[in-house]
């Protein structure tokens, strides 16, 4: 018996490593969970496990690499599943203290994993053992039914047991300085009212080894795999507060604050503080309204002022058509510029919608294209287990020595199955810890269906099911099928098969819509794409333009912006084109690459009977400027009714004022002018 984190926990047995759960790689356990009867449900899990190392074939797995996730199913039916990965060297530990990379940084407190016992056997005193406990915080009183614990890394993960607990808040309710209060369900500390006035209005999320933790207040934030703003590592790099701008929404500004967290247990935590200036947004208000204000007055007496510089025109008829034109220009230029930005804002959210419907299509083909491959993988591995038993049937002896002509016999096989669809970079991998009822092998056998496969079959996912991956700048798609061990799963030895396929332009083009598919590396280099079966697809010498460093640089910012978990999936619009992104993750949620699905920008437009799609600018320049000239028109011959009378009284005054006494004019009409 002994205290875990201050939580009293028992191992039970006579041999406490006996305790718990073995779990071998790729291998699911599910434990029950009664209902507690001093409780209604519960506000955290601890879970103490530790990694068993394995010793040939080394595992390929490096730090912070997913190697496990724990799922907790709540009782009540409508509730979601509580969902985490374990992380190696950060979650998970070697059980053999010498095993581990970070064991200094355990040591010193900066993982979330804390060592939970320490021993050494009886029989190699020499040798350091040791597990760790990893705890999770659950929503308010959650009632539990089961714990799913999934190992998905490459080496066995001992679970020595599982502890759940309540929070009870031990503050005073008064107190003179403190800010906080008991709440009156008495297990959680929230704000006095006057502290929480202080911050009302304000959003605050915890980053924690840079990914966002649950419970974040910032609206449009996606929690799941959300990574930390580049302000924020800048705070965590030089342990000072940063502050900057943000826009949570497009019609405010608000400021952000990173506060790095010190002291015991906030190793690598970051505090994000979001809010912004009421006073500011105010002003801002005023400031645009006295704008429009100042506009609607000074309207008038421009237009006055250009009336006045009309009348200095030396003729009648040039004051009289101008000013009619303006009268008629002014109120159409305005209506026009009001219906055109209408008319472009939902020309743009039509497009949104149809380029998230291109992705939500290409997504759909993707998932496919994967089933597809695990399918193709499922037959290959029943050819290759088909092709081994004829090849050494049960009971048959087997000599060691002949391992080597095992190796040449798998190849042949391996190289048998291979598609003529797939790519250069396409590989078969077996792993082969056994022969079918021959036993295990003195040594796991690992073998490709040609050398050059082992260039990125050697990173071929541990994990079963397809999973995306990236190396040497090559993107593909690998699986690994369901492991058959030997004895049922008590000796230890399996035998799987991987496949893997790039993701080239042949891929691509099966998952392509009406649109473009680009695949861009996490700095912006588009590492493969493919044309789309639409009119406004990009060409070849267009896709070849995304590896300008300025579109490059484009694409890293917004492939941080999707793992910072805002605005998913993020939609562009610029440089004549238009485009929706997504994230590419792999088996354990990590971001891999950024998926982009691009087109030429269609420019808003109008369906006509006559004249088909035209332009909403250029069919409102031209209409504007056909009614323009029938104005223009129309006053020209209107004026000419006001205009020529006057003409012809100005020539008979000025014959009168050169003496003519007998003068004639015509009235031309029955108007005051004729009179």
């Amino acid at each position: 018996r002994t205290t875990l984190s201050g939580v009293p926990t028992d191992l039970y047995g006579n041999y406490p490593p006996d305790a718990g759960a073995l779990l071998l790689p790729g291998e699911e356990r599910t434990w029950r969970l009664p209902p507690s009867p001093y409780t209604p449900g519960w506000d955290r899990a601890w879970i103490v496990l530790s990694g068993m190392p394995v010793k040939s074939p080394a595992p390929q797995v490096s730090p912070k690499d997913a190697v496990a996730r724990v799922r907790f199913l709540p009782a009540d039916p409508k509730g979601k599943p509580i969902g985490w990965d374990l992380l190696h060297q950060n979650h998970v530990f070697f059980e053999l203290s010498e095993e581990n990379e970070r064991l200094g940084a355990l040591e010193k407190g900066e993982t979330p994993a804390e060592i939970a016992f320490r021993w050494s056997p009886v029989d190699s005193p020499q040798e350091q053992r040791l597990s760790v406990i990893v705890s999770h915080r659950l929503p308010r009183r959650t009632r539990l039914e089961k714990m799913v614990f999934t190992n998905r890394g490459p080496y066995p993960i001992h679970v020595w047991g599982l502890v759940l607990g309540l929070r009870k808040a031990l503050m005073p309710s008064e107190g003179g300085a403190s800010p906080l209060r008991t709440m009156p369900e008495g297990d959680a500390v929230g704000l006095k009212e006057e502290a929480a006035a202080l911050v009302r209005g304000y959003h605050f999320a915890l980053y924690r080894d840079g990914i966002l933790q649950p419970g974040c207040t910032l609206p449009g934030v996606s929690v799941e795999g959300a990574r930390m703003p580049r302000r924020g590592r800048k705070a965590l790099e030089t342990q000072e507060v940063q502050v900057g701008k943000c826009r949570l929404t497009p019609d405010r500004t608000d400021f952000e604050a990173f506060v790095p967290l010190k002291g015991k247990g906030w190793a690598g935590t970051v505090l994000s503080v979001i809010g912004g200036d009421p006073s500011l947004e105010a002003y801002r208000r005023i400031l645009t309204l006295a704008g429009l204000l100042l506009a609607s007055l000074a309207l008038p007496f421009l237009f006055v002022s250009f009336l006045q510089t009309l009348m200095e025109l030396r003729t009648l008829r040039a004051k009289l058509v101008g000013s009619l034109s303006l009268a008629a220009a002014l109120p159409l230029l305005l209506f026009s510029l009001f219906l055109v930005k209408v008319l472009e804002e939902g020309h743009k959210e039509r497009e949104v919608d149809r380029l998230r419907g291109e992705l939500r299509t290409v997504l759909d083909h993707y998932a496919k294209q994967k089933a597809s491959l695990a399918e193709e993988a499922k037959v290959r591995f029943q050819a290759v287990l088909k092709s081994i038993r004829e090849k050494y049937p049960p009971g048959t002896p087997f000599d060691p020595k002949k391992t080597g002509e095992l190796a040449a016999f798998l190849r042949g096989e391996l190289q048998k199955l291979r598609s003529s669809d797939w790519g250069e970079e396409a590989f078969l991998r077996i792993d082969l810890g056994f022969l079918p009822g021959l036993g295990a092998l003195d040594s796991p056998l690992v073998v490709y269906d040609r050398p050059e496969s082992r260039r990125l079959g050697e990173a071929a996912s541990p994990l079963s099911g397809v999973t995306f991956q990236l190396r040497w700048g090559v993107p593909f798609l690998s699986v690994r099928t369901v492991p058959i061990e030997a004895g049922g799963g008590k000796g230890g030895a399996s035998i799987s098969l991987a496949l893997g396929i790039p993701l080239d332009s042949k891929i691509l083009s099966r998952v392509a819509g009406r649109s473009s598919v680009v695949l861009y590396d996490l700095a912006g280099y588009p590492l493969a794409w493919a044309g789309g079966s639409g009119e406004e697809t990009l060409g070849p010498t267009e896709l070849v333009l995304e590896r300008e460093p300025a579109r490059m640089e484009e694409k890293r910012r917004i492939a941080e912006d999707l793992m910072e978990g805002r605005n998913l999936p993020k939609v562009f619009f610029g440089g004549g084109k238009a485009g929706v992104f997504q994230l590419v993750k792999d088996s354990g949620g990590m971001p891999r690459a950024l998926l982009g699905v691009l087109e030429r920008a269609r420019e808003p437009s109008l369906s006509l009977a006559l004249l088909g799609n035209v332009g909403v600018a250029p069919f409102f320049g031209s209409v504007g400027a056909a009614i323009l000239a029938l104005v223009f028109f129309v006053g020209w011959v209107v004026t000419d009714r006001v205009s020529r009378p006057l003409e012809r009284l100005r020539e008979g005054t000025a014959r009168i004022s050169r003496g003519e006494l007998e003068v004639r004019l015509p009235a031309g009409g029955n108007d005051e002018v004729a009179e």
